[in-house]
């Protein structure tokens, strides 16, 4: 016969309920462990192991100089040899600057290295094994970066500077702007350029130059003036910002352009002359004024002009373009006298 037992509905769920948690466990313990067969096994890559290489350019010797250790743990099994290759070593831009000891992987450099030149060496390291030659792991690559020193001054793009300037220049405005510049690894504090103003002959009471120190836009204060100096020589020095500061200087001559600040002046208010009548003279009378403006510049050219006694024609007023003078000549015969009245950013009664 067949024996059939009934439980209550609440205990087969309860019972279910525990054998699907316990089927559950089973087959993700089972899954874990196949997943865990199926994994490949791990093999220990062979390493290489590279004390830091830290070169500072132009540092002194004495030569060759210890740079570093090189390891290639397959040197555990087998007899290697350690060689390096590259630039630096046998190739541009230097060559026979690097080598390695084949045996204990030691680095060495051999001279100093100028930074400016050459900042940076990627050089080959290879372990072989040393009966056969046969290259026994991957290349190690390596930057070799050199460490900058401040070796180098700031540089002027010019040797001196000369600009000309009128005397009524506005002096907040810039004059010029200096440019330096310094070789060192840039974005350094010995490539780092900061601009000062040293000194400015002659010196002149109210007159000052300064100059901006990162920009170098040269600016002044006070006024120029051509009768005080018709050249101002400023002084400009550039340094860097290494612990050891290194500096280099410029000469910025400012030359002064006379301005028309000076009324010319007759030195005499009055002149008389005789002159024949029914004559026509070119060359009838010649008279100077005195301008403290620079000669031969327009602000020290005389123009003359007749403001009276002319009124017929019988005069004619020219300028000598070499003496300045005032040039009087008659035009036509003269039967008379006559006054007459001339100016020149002034004025001055002649009679004739």
């Amino acid at each position: 016969g067949v024996s059939l037992c009934f439980c209550p509905q609440s205990v087969m769920n309860t019972w279910g309920k525990q054998y699907k948690r316990g089927l559950s466990g089973q087959q993700s313990k089972r899954s874990l462990e196949a997943r865990e067969h199926l994994k490949p096994l791990r093999r220990s890559k062979r390493r290489w192991i590279l004390s830091t290489i830290v070169l500072e350019e132009n540092e002194p010797g004495p030569y060759p100089k210890f740079a570093g250790d090189l390891f290639n743990d397959r040197a555990e099994n087998l007899s290697i040899k350690y060689l390096i290759s590259g630039p630096g070593v046998d190739e541009f831009p230097e060559k026979g600057l690097f080598s390695v000891n084949d045996v204990n992987g030691k680095v060495f450099v051999h001279r100093p290295i100028d930074r400016e030149k050459t900042p940076l060496f990627v050089v080959r390291f290879d372990a072989a094994e040393r009966e056969t030659g046969q290259i026994v792991d991957k290349s190690l690559i390596f930057n070799v970066e050199i460490k900058d020193k401040n070796d180098n001054a700031p540089e002027f793009t010019k040797k001196d500077y000369n600009i000309s300037v009128r005397e009524s220049f506005n002096l907040e405005n810039p004059l010029v702007q200096v440019l330096a510049i310094d070789n060192d690894k840039e974005d350094t504090p010995n490539s780092d350029v900061t601009y000062s103003v040293v000194s400015q002959s002659p010196s002149i009471n109210d007159l000052s130059f300064h100059i901006d120190p990162k920009n170098g836009l040269l600016r002044g204060k006070g006024c120029l003036s051509y009768e005080k100096a018709d050249q101002i020589r400023v002084t400009v020095r550039a340094s860097d910002n290494g612990i050891v500061k290194l500096s280099a200087t410029t000469t910025v001559s400012i030359n002064i352009v006379d301005g028309n600040n000076h009324l010319p002046v007759f030195p005499a208010s009055d002149y008389q002359i005789s002159i024949k009548e029914d004559t026509v003279m070119r060359d009838v009378l010649r008279v100077k004024v005195i301008d403290n403006d620079t000669p031969q510049t327009p602000a020290w050219r005389a123009k003359y002009k007749i403001i009276s006694g002319n009124e017929k024609g019988n005069y004619n007023l020219t300028t000598d373009p070499v003496t300045n003078e005032g040039i009087l000549s008659s035009t036509y015969c003269l039967l008379f006298k006559s006054k007459i009245s001339l100016v020149t950013m002034g004025h001055c009664t002649w009679q004739t």
